[in-house]
């Protein structure tokens, strides 16, 4: 038995966020599950800590 793909995806961007990223993702991997993502703005990534944590908690991966 194949264990189920999940993607979770991120970024930096200056705007853009995650842009048409999770449509492209559903169409190339359309067996796997794409999760919630996560943007952070390019120019404040170095104080991203919180949100990253914040992103991982509503995961349930910490």
């Amino acid at each position: 038995m194949v264990a189920p793909r999940v993607i979770y995806p991120f970024c930096t961007s200056e705007g853009s966020g995650l842009g048409n990223s999770i449509n492209e993702l559903k169409a190339i991997f359309p067996d796997t599950e794409i999760k919630l993502g996560l943007a952070v703005q390019g120019s404040k990534v170095d104080k991203a800590d919180q949100a990253v944590a914040n992103w991982l908690e509503q995961l349930n991966l910490i």
